[in-house]
Parts: structure tokens; sequence; C-alpha cells
């Protein structure tokens, strides 16, 4: 136990400092509307330091429907590294509930707005808007790295069922003679180009709503 504990307290004490060999560290730097190297474009900031500070980009690129679909993601400024960090810093911790409610927000207007049939309650998935997140930690070295999650509809192929909802559960399992391994299937993702026109849309539009 004394162990665990020491452990603990020195995952919570990491260093956070701005890293050099980080892209999202790199990222951290630039004001709203610059793009990365990654052609992202940043649309978000909210905090005035790595201690208590969280910024978005929006991706040029997108998993579902390059037309109508867009991923945005969400990170700290400082280079933390696990989701139990936050526990330690309430100002952090309550930037990350005001940055996260915002974007989940900002994505459901636009949406909403691209949705002629769109409704609050609907009985139908196309007269509905839904958003996923997607983010994990972990104190494996080798997966390590900067806090960040992604934010994205949930529709399409991207709308599959997770692991973690009970549709997933009810799939069919298949089974592989050769790696006498059980499986279910899934339909793959494929990253596409958002195009230049509308990944700029996008872009102001967010910044009109987060503003």
């Amino acid at each position: 136990m004394h162990n665990t504990v020491q452990q603990l307290k020195i995952l919570l004490a990491e260093d956070i400092s701005l890293k050099d060999d980080c892209v999202w560290c790199q990222e951290a730097i630039l004001p709203v509307g610059t793009r990365t190297k990654y052609n992202a474009i940043v649309i978000f900031r909210i905090g005035d330091s790595i201690v208590n500070g969280w910024f978005a980009t929006l991706s040029p690129q997108t998993g579902g429907d390059h037309q109508r679909d867009f991923t945005i993601q969400l990170m700290t400024l400082g280079h933390f590294s696990h989701f139990a960090q936050l526990a330690g810093n309430p100002e952090l911790a309550k930037n990350y509930g005001l940055a996260f409610s915002k974007l989940n927000a900002a994505m459901t207007r636009i949406m909403a707005e691209e949705q002629p049939n769109f409704k609050a309650i609907s009985s139908t998935r196309e007269e509905g808007v839904a958003v996923a997140v997607y983010g994990k930690t972990t104190t494996w070295k080798e997966k390590k790295e900067h806090l960040h999650l992604k934010l994205f509809p949930f529709r399409g192929d991207l709308g599959q069922p997770s692991i973690v909802d009970s549709t997933f559960g009810k799939k069919q399992i298949h089974y592989d003679p050769l790696t006498k391994e059980e499986f279910v299937k899934m339909k793959p993702i494929r990253k596409t180009k958002i195009t230049e026109r509308r990944l700029c849309q996008l872009a102001e539009r967010l910044h009109e709503i987060l503003h």
C-alpha cells in the first residue's frame, strides 16, 4: 500500500511544463485562428496558464462524411497526461467543464443548423443530433501522452456502437478457426480531408459561437 501511495503521488505531481518533442505542447502556444503543422485550426482557448488552461482545434480530416462531419480535439495547455491529475487542480477542472460544455454546444448547434429536420427530441436518427467523445489516459509509458479528447458526430460509420454500449454486446459473435479467437464485425473507418472551403467555414462559425 505504501508503494501505491508513493507512485500515485509521483503521477499527480508530474512535470507539466511544455515539451519540445510533443506536438500538442507546440500547438498549445498558438493563438486562436492559427493553423497547426497538421493544418488543424485553433478555435478555442480558456485559462491563462499551463496550470489551468485548455485549447481546442478543428481537425482538417474526419473519419465520417467529409461534407457533413467534423472533429474537434480538446487538450490541456500544460503537459498533463492523466485525467486523475485534474482532481488536485480545481481551476483546471473547472475550465475543463466550461470548455467541454461550450464545445459540445457549438458542435450541436452547427449540426442542428445543417440538419433541415432537426428535432430536440426525435423519433429517428435523421432528425436527431448525436455527439460522441473519445479520450483515454494511461500510465503505460509507451502510450502515455499529452491529455486530449476528440468530439465528433455520432452517425454514419462513426456512429457504430462502442465496446461500452449495450448494443455492442449484442453484436453477432464470429469465430476465427486460425487464431481460435472470437470477434465481431465493424465497418472500417477511413479518414478523409475536409475541403479547405468547408474547413474555413466551420472554423469561422465555431469562432462566432464560442466567442
